[in-house]
Formats: C-alpha cells, sequence, structure tokens
C-alpha cells in the first residue's frame, strides 16, 4: 500500500488530487525487484494508459477495482475498440463513501446500476422494450434528465430531450471547471456520446438544446404521452439555508457585491479582492470555490455553519483538501453562522452561544448587549453557500393543471433529479435511471419494491399463512 488504513485516500486516490496511475512509481519499483508476476492498481481509465504500462514493464496485470464499479464490461469493451462507450470512472470516490458511512447500499456516480443488479434486477448493459408506443418529452439534459433519455431510448422508446443550454451536462458543466473536478465531466460526456447515437439510431427522437424554456402550455401541447421534468436546483440568492430555514437579513445575491456559486463559477461578476464564503454545505462546493478564487488572486474567508466538507472525509478527500486549504491561507472560521449582512460586512455568531450553561436559542434572541457571541466581519464580495433549491415551477404548473392532461394526451408528468430534491449527483442520476426503467409502472414517480435481504415475519402471501419465516435473499 502507498498510504494506510487512516489515509487510505493515498492508495484509492480521489481524481480530485491524483490522475490515473499515480501509483505507477512503486509498481515499477517492485517490479523492479520481484520475480513473481506485479499487478497494478491506480484508477487506471485509459486503454492506452493501461497497455503502456504493460508494455514498459511497469507491471504485469492491470487492477480496475473502481473503473469496473463503473463499467462492469470494461475489459469487453477494449477488447471490442468500443472505447467511445466505456462509462469512464469519474474518481468521485462516492462508491467508497458509502463503505466509510458504514453500510448503506453501494452507489456510483456513472453507473445508477451498481449495487441493484440483484435487489432490482438491472444489468449495466440490458434493457426490456418497450411494451407502449408512449413519447416521453424530458425537459433538462442534466445529470438525472440525460440519464433518464438515455435508457428510454436504450428500451426503444421515441424521447425527446429539450434544454436551454448548448450542452448536455447541466450544473455539471460549471462543477466539472472547478479545481480539481475535470474528471466529473466524464459524467456528462458519456451521456452526451450515447445520446447522439441513440438519437441516430432512432430518427424519431430528438436532442434539442439551446433552446427556448418550455412553458406549460408548451408541454402541454407537445404531443407527448409521457413528461419527465428535469429541471435541476439553483443555490439560494437570500441566504436561505438549511441552519435556521429562514433567509438571511440582508442576503441577496442581485447585489454586486453578493454572489451565489453559479455566479462565481460563470464569471458574471467582478469579484473583489477579500472574499467571504458563507457555507452550509457540508460536502466540495465550500473547498473548491475557495481554492479557485484563490488561484484567481483573491483573499478567501470561510465562515462555516456545518462541518466544512465532512462528507470529503468519507470519499477521502478530506486530508488533502485540508492540506490545501492549509498551503493556500485560506482561513476558516468554524461553528460560525451568520446573522445579518450590510453592505461590505456579515454579523457573525458563535454557534454554541458564549460558553454559559444557558441554552442556546440561536441569533437574536437575546439582547445585542448580552449575546456576546456576535462579531462584525468584513468582506469586499460575499459567496452564499447557503442550501440549493429545486427549480420545479414547471412542474407546479403542469400539476396544477393536471385537468387538462387527458384531453392532450398526456398519461403522466414526473420530476427527478435535483428538481424533486437537491442531493448528490449519483443520486440525481439514479432517479433518472430509474424513472426510466419504471416508466410503465402504475405511478413511476414512486420506486417499485425491491428484495430485501433480510428475514421479513408474518408475510400475508406467504405459502402457511402469517406464521412462517420468509426469506429474502
Amino acid at each position: 500500500d502507498v498510504g494506510d488504513i487512516a489515509e487510505w485516500g493515498e492508495d484509492a486516490g480521489p481524481s480530485r488530487f491524483y490522475q490515473q496511475g499515480h501509483q505507477v512509481p512503486w509498481t515499477k519499483f517492485v517490479k523492479e525487484v520481484s520475480k513473481k508476476p506485479v499487478l497494478g492498481v491506480g484508477r487506471f481509465t485509459d486503454p492506452e494508459k493501461m497497455t503502456e504500462i504493460v508494455t514498459k514493464g511497469y507491471a504485469d496485470i492491470i487492477g480496475a477495482a473502481r473503473p469496473s464499479i463503473s463499467d462492469p464490461f470494461l475489459p469487453k469493451k477494449i477488447e471490442e475498440g468500443r472505447y467511445d462507450d466505456i462509462r469512464v470512472c469519474i474518481g468521485c470516490n462516492v462508491c467508497i463513501s458509502r463503505w466509510e458511512i458504514g453500510g448503506p447500499p453501494m452507489i456510483c456516480t456513472q453507473n445508477a446500476t451498481a449495487g441493484e443488479e440483484y435487489r432490482r434486477g438491472w444489468h449495466p448493459e440490458k434493457f426490456k422494450k418497450a411494451t407502449s408506443s408512449d413519447s416521453v418529452l424530458v425537459v433538462g439534459a442534466g445529470p438525472s434528465g440525460a440519464e433518464a433519455a438515455r435508457v428510454l431510448m436504450e428500451q426503444g422508446y421515441v424521447v425527446h430531450v429539450y434544454d436551454t443550454a448548448e450542452k448536455v451536462g447541466g450544473h455539471l458543466n460549471q462543477i466539472a471547471s472547478l479545481p480539481g473536478l475535470g474528471e466529473w465531466g466524464y459524467h456528462r460526456d458519456y451521456r452526451e456520446t450515447q445520446l447522439q447515437k441513440l438519437v441516430k439510431k432512432n430518427k424519431n427522437s430528438v436532442l434539442a438544446l439551446g433552446q427556448k424554456a418550455l412553458t406549460a402550455d408548451d408541454v402541454l401541447e407537445y404531443g407527448a404521452e409521457k413528461v419527465i421534468i428535469a429541471t435541476g436546483a439553483k443555490w439560494h440568492t437570500n441566504g436561505d439555508n438549511c441552519l435556521t430555514h429562514e433567509a438571511i437579513p440582508g442576503a441577496d445575491a442581485s447585489l454586486p457585491d453578493q454572489l451565489t456559486p453559479e455566479q462565481v463559477m460563470s464569471g458574471e461578476k467582478k469579484i473583489g479582492k477579500r472574499v467571504v464564503i458563507l457555507n452550509a454545505d457540508s460536502y466540495f462546493m465550500a473547498p473548491s470555490l475557495a481554492e479557485k478564487l484563490v488561484n484567481d488572486g483573491h483573499e478567501v474567508t470561510i465562515v462555516s455553519g456545518v462541518h466544512l466538507a465532512k462528507y470529503m472525509e468519507f470519499t477521502l478527500e478530506y486530508p488533502n483538501m485540508m492540506r490545501r486549504l492549509h498551503e493556500l491561507h485560506i482561513e476558516e472560521i468554524g461553528n460560525h453562522f451568520c446573522s445579518r449582512i450590510e453592505p461590505g460586512r456579515l454579523e457573525i455568531y458563535n454557534m454554541w452561544g458564549d460558553g454559559s450553561r444557558r441554552s442556546y436559542r440561536g441569533p437574536g434572541k437575546l439582547p445585542r448587549d448580552e449575546n456576546k457571541t456576535h462579531r462584525w466581519l468584513e468582506f469586499d464580495s460575499l459567496v452564499l453557500v447557503t442550501g440549493r433549491k429545486s427549480d420545479n415551477k414547471l412542474y407546479q404548473e403542469l400539476k396544477a393543471r393536471e385537468s387538462e392532461w387527458a384531453e392532450n394526451d398526456i398519461k403522466g408528468v414526473y420530476l427527478i433529479g435535483d428538481a424533486e430534491a437537491p442531493r448528490y449527483i449519483a443520486d440525481a442520476t439514479f432517479t433518472g435511471h430509474r424513472v426510466a426503467r419504471e416508466i410503465e409502472s402504475e405511478n413511476p414517480q414512486f420506486p417499485l419494491p425491491y428484495k430485501r435481504e433480510t428475514i421479513a415475519w408474518g408475510t400475508p402471501h406467504m405459502p402457511g399463512g402469517n406464521h412462517e419465516i420468509e426469506y429474502k435473499i
């Protein structure tokens, strides 16, 4: 091992910090001194790189655990020369995160069937053929929408995919521009390639990008029997957050000195020298923006009301991320959040109060002269990483007009991905995949039951009635 059990992110290196083959120097050394066959690992995803490692004598065998989770048929596709059909591992380590958490079913950002092969009967490469002639309109080509459209087309449905963006990928296009996250773009690239292939194969399907936003009238009159809304989510512009569930007084990303993460990544606003990131997100956004801003020449302070980058402990990114923030002289003020914002400054408070034994009742519950936990922090620009809100307006408008569905031959309208609820990219992808697999169920909005590997007592349909045990394994 290159690392150890306490920091095995040095072995299963995330793409944020390690390119494929990062362990080659160690493998090469072992090969030089060993007379036994040497197996080399390091998240190999490129067939040419794999070939190079073997032909140059650095290793005899290539091991590919995470790439095989992403695409179980990786060797076969390489053998057949189907390189553009490979679901390339993006190195996010979300698969590992489930192990680190301690037991939830394994997932994969790229491969929604990972962990579902038995309990849902999903094969990564095989799909049941369409059982109806229903056409499907998918509104949104982000992670969930693109995946839903792909799986539907694989089954033989006529699918029209509409998006206002010029490119498949949704918010992932911006995320992949952040430091170290370029390989996350493989998620988009795979679906974009497959959709283009499938559209050519099925002449009645359409991939329509760069279009005007569809209205409820447009959808009702479109002519599709089923509609999937995958319009994503956006970061709050008013500081509304998971800590207080209220907008922060003075928070307003329409002001020139306040920004959402989208506005930072798009470069649409000028950003001042001293930047404060107000954080209520426990994954990658705040530290990634901080790194980007420092690289762009800004001084950055993070005020975090949650454990900064907590989920990155599970993806094995946390130690190196903390080192990176330290090396870049990014200051973190932990266990603090914001009670109000004024031009050029925000009032922050210690979330645990003033240290007395009284119960903490939140900002503003005590007179200012008694609550000694508040202080002011100045900024030139403030980034609000306080939470995301689903962009489900179109879905809500369509639901409000459900009485008009039948006259327009619409059988159902379904909500997926971040538009249903903000979530990790892996989970958003899964919802799109599941709805597409179950599109002919009674109500695809809700999952079909799956096999449970537990003992179920008193199951009514069991032979012998309610007094026997059914082993579902």
